[in-house]
């Protein structure tokens, strides 16, 4: 209920005082150890239940469920750090930067399963496994259920904006599992869960070499961690761009009809690739032929003619967002800056693309650098004549 996931946050606010780790996870576990282990219980029981029974089972895998996820949800609220709040779908990614920095540091050292102790260090990926193992098995068992979707959604997406690192979600678990999810019942929550898991895993950013690392290792690894970026999360990330926009535009070119029948879709849609843009420039402009002409030559077209509004506006910012582009900033995304819209980043990228050349010691990389950035900056400027020859093409006709 809302008053016991209110209950569970103020504990665990309570619990951030305490100075040992170790007691920390004792109470963190007292805590939400016993509502995980009765929805597991009960999806067990459902699973292996008779047709007599299914019903009854259901209702009561369905409530535990519920309930955990919501616990969940409050524990992780409790735990956030107020600093970290600022993290949204929309956020200038300097702003980010600036506000989250110092706090994203002292979030990794703080409670929720971060420690030195060996023992400690297994006893909270234990129980980290075990949260995700529910929420996944919840998400496979309840996939038609929006409303268990969408309290899924808001304990992941609370994981992602400055939740204790114990709760955090496995970087290759999360996308695979939102994007099933989407291709089974496609909600908006769905794709802005992915949106925030894009900025979590931006190029350059905090999440990018754990994902490279997990990616070399084909184990686990968390959303959130040192920078850098490699080929292989950019590869990676392409691809699950590729699923989540097949089941998109299977919702919104559906007969024509799914810009206007579902708005919300399609403004998370637009959204996160708009945050694509900017996070991992690669990964969108690299998206297969099929794609890109289903995106810019049908979608996009459609929706600025849609009628409705939403769908229209969020059609017009992803056109603005690559319209927009300072191509001189192309140089920056093959440094340590992500490749920002010119509107966030403006003339500083131009700046720090030049002092970047400048300080280059070595020809070679820079010539692969420029090589990079041009190659970008060509896949950028077809969309762009796209666009344009698309809008003109509206405003005529």
């Amino acid at each position: 209920s809302s008053d016991r996931e209110k209950m569970v946050r103020s504990v665990s606010q309570v619990m951030q005082a305490l100075p040992e780790a170790g007691e920390q996870l004792r109470l963190l576990t007292m805590l939400i150890a016993p509502p995980v282990v009765r929805a597991r219980e009960a999806m067990a029981r459902l699973a292996a239940a008779g047709p007599e029974s299914a019903e009854a089972e259901t209702q009561a895998a369905r409530s535990a469920v519920l309930e955990a996820l919501r616990l969940l949800r409050g524990a992780c609220d409790g735990l956030h750090l107020p600093e970290m709040d600022v993290l949204e779908v929309d956020d200038d990614d300097d702003e980010v930067d600036g506000a989250n920095g110092g706090a994203a540091a002292a979030a990794a050292g703080r409670g929720g399963g971060q420690t030195d102790d060996p023992a400690l260090r297994a006893a909270a990926e234990e129980m980290r496994r075990g949260v995700w193992e529910t929420v996944t098995g919840a998400l496979q068992l309840f996939a038609q259920d929006e409303e268990v979707l969408k309290v899924a959604c808001a304990f992941a997406n609370s994981t992602l904006t400055g939740g204790p690192a114990l709760f955090r979600a496995p970087a290759t678990a999360l996308w695979p599992l939102m994007a099933a999810s989407f291709e089974t019942c496609p909600q908006s929550f769905q794709l802005r869960t992915l949106t925030i898991a894009l900025q979590a895993t931006r190029r350059g950013g905090d999440g990018a070499d754990d994902l490279a690392a997990e990616l070399a290792a084909g184990g686990p690894a968390l959303v959130g961690g040192g920078g850098g970026a490699s080929a292989a999360v950019e590869e990676w990330m392409r691809n699950q761009l590729a699923r989540v926009a097949t089941a998109a535009f299977g919702v919104l070119t559906a007969e024509g009809q799914g810009l206007v029948e579902r708005p919300d879709v399609a403004e998370a849609f637009f959204k996160l690739l708009s945050k694509a843009l900017y996070t991992h420039p690669g990964a969108l402009l690299s998206l297969p032929e099929a794609h890109q002409a289903e995106l810019y030559l049908s979608l996009v077209p459609r929706g600025l003619q849609a009628q409705e509004r939403l769908s229209v506006e969020a059609a017009l910012d992803f056109v603005r967002d690559a319209v927009s582009c300072d191509a001189a900033a192309l140089f920056a995304a093959v440094g340590p800056r992500a490749f920002l819209p010119e509107r966030r980043a403006g003339r500083r990228a131009v700046a720090a693309a030049a002092a970047a050349a400048a300080a280059a010691d070595a020809e070679g990389e820079a010539a692969k650098a420029w090589a990079e950035a041009r190659a970008w900056r060509g896949a950028l400027e077809g969309i762009i004549r796209r666009c344009g020859e698309m809008i003109v093409r509206i405003v005529l006709t």
